[in-house]
């Protein structure tokens, strides 16, 4: 939903999940993290999967905030002030998506490698 509804740089996106949280596109991947390190039953599996969440997006999240309020100011400050950064406060659901604005902003990388991880899961399940 988040990469069909972001016009990266362009327009800031305050609108159906940024509507719920300033990340969604990172809050939906460390959720994917949380549901694979559960699904490999395996600690060092799991600190592998979620170590990278834990360290990289604090800092990722920071410097793409400053690179925001720099180009949309006053529009940012106000978003910042009324939206939470990482954990969702959930509302009703007010946006649109666009197939077209998914595929520009080449969101697909994420399905393909989340449906890679999940034929791995799908592997290991079957041979065990």
């Amino acid at each position: 939903m988040a990469a069909g509804t972001i016009r990266k740089d362009s327009q800031l996106a305050t609108v159906g999940p940024y509507a719920w949280t300033r990340n969604p596109l990172y809050f939906g991947s460390f959720l994917l993290s949380v549901g694979f390190a559960i699904m490999s039953a395996n600690w060092i599996a799991a600190a592998a999967l979620m170590i990278p969440s834990l360290v990289i997006y604090p800092n990722v999240i920071r410097n793409e905030e400053g690179h925001l309020e720099r180009l949309f100011p006053e529009d940012f400050r106000s978003y910042r002030d009324n939206v939470p950064r990482f954990l969702p406060r959930l509302r009703r659901y007010q946006g649109s998506f666009s197939f077209k604005q998914y595929m520009a902003n080449r969101e697909y990388n994420t399905a393909l490698g989340f449906g890679a991880v999940l034929a791995v899961f799908i592997v290991k399940w079957r041979l065990i």
